[in-house]
């Protein structure tokens, strides 16, 4: 099983990059999918070839304050070949939008000090363009669906997200007519 892990991370790695180029892969037994057989988690995917190449880089903040997620979230990204800023409060995510610009700030609705909401006005007060997305685990009432949608909030993903929801982001963002990646 400690063997299978590491060359499961590969195969979603190169599965992700795959995608990106047009292709499709996946664990099944279909004709026209990837097959793993016995004995495969001893070939040597050489994945360097796959991360970091691709010219569309995208900066993105995670703001988290529950440690796990945040660490699942930027996983995810840094799988697509994203660069991720991980803090774990709204203040710390200001501070650090203030020195970089990011294409993309992903943030937790509920965190100690500043909340997703108001997170979301600051960095639009900062940037107008970078795209906000939430994720949460709470049942939104009308009143937080309304300063959600007052906050210019582009997105929100609901716990527990799946890895496509997460991937999809990229895809999404990425395509804005103005790049926001430049560090300032």
């Amino acid at each position: 099983m400690d063997r299978l892990i590491p060359f499961f991370s590969q195969c979603v790695a190169l599965a992700v990059q795959a995608q990106k180029r047009g292709f499709y892969l996946g664990i099944s037994g279909r004709l026209g999918c990837f097959t793993l057989f016995p004995g495969i988690p001893h070939f040597n995917i050489d994945t360097q070839l796959w991360l970091g190449d691709d010219p569309f880089e995208m900066f993105i903040l995670v703001a988290e304050d529950d440690d796990d997620v945040r660490e699942l979230i930027a996983s995810i990204m840094r799988t697509d070949g994203c660069q991720v800023d991980l803090v774990s409060g709204g203040m710390e995510a200001i501070r650090a939008f203030a020195d970089r610009k990011y294409d993309l700030v992903i943030t937790d609705f509920e965190m100690p000090g500043l909340n997703g909401i108001e997170l979301a006005r600051s960095i639009h007060d900062l940037e107008p363009s970078t795209p906000v997305v939430m994720v949460t685990g709470k049942p939104l009432n009308r009143r937080q669906k309304a300063a959600i949608e007052r906050a210019a909030i582009a997105e929100v993903i609901r716990k527990p997200f799946t890895t496509s929801e997460i991937l999809s982001l990229r895809k999404t963002y990425a395509a804005r007519p103005v790049r926001v990646s430049q560090r300032r």
